[in-house]
């Protein structure tokens, strides 16, 4: 709770008080309110101390919900494939929140029984170490936006020889 008073010229018809606060993830996807009640304002007319002729007042805010993701995968050709197929794997990050979805990365890698060929994104930056792509980092998903980003494979086949 904030005390404080609040001095008005004897020849000013109002004041105004500044309270600023700071919006917590726990409050996403609710209404904030801030009520002030006749019982929290009082002033002392010459001795007074009444808290009469004072009417309260509120004020609201909705507050957006936090980004909502939902990642997919496809893998193009489907089904069976011979040995020697390349695969292409694209993932897609879909944001059907409210806020912009920050500071995201991805990490992924090419299946055992295949090697990795390229990656690619449609924005942003990658690397590729081990065979792993990383995309990082990411560029802001707006609300209702996507962001796509592949990499692509080689299936093979280790013949072992035994003598």
């Amino acid at each position: 709770m904030v005390h404080g008073r609040l001095a008005v010229s004897p020849n000013a018809a109002s004041a105004s008080l500044t309270l600023t606060c700071s919006v917590q993830s726990s409050a996403a996807g609710s209404t904030v309110s801030n009520s002030i009640s006749d019982g929290d304002v009082t002033f002392d007319q010459e001795g007074s101390g009444g808290t009469d002729n004072v009417s309260g007042a509120s004020a609201s805010n909705s507050v957006n919900s936090l980004p909502a993701l939902t990642v997919t995968k496809s893998v193009s050709p489907t089904g069976a494939v011979n040995v020697g197929t390349n695969l292409i794997y694209t993932i897609g990050v879909s944001n059907s929140g409210q806020q912009t979805a920050t500071n995201l990365a991805i990490n992924d890698a090419c299946p055992s029984g295949t090697s990795s060929i390229s990656s690619s994104t449609a924005t942003g930056s990658y690397s590729v170490v081990h065979g792993r792509l990383a995309v990082s980092p990411m560029p802001p998903v707006p609300p209702h936006a996507n962001l796509l980003c592949a990499i692509q494979c080689n299936w093979f086949h280790r013949l072992q020889l035994h003598l």
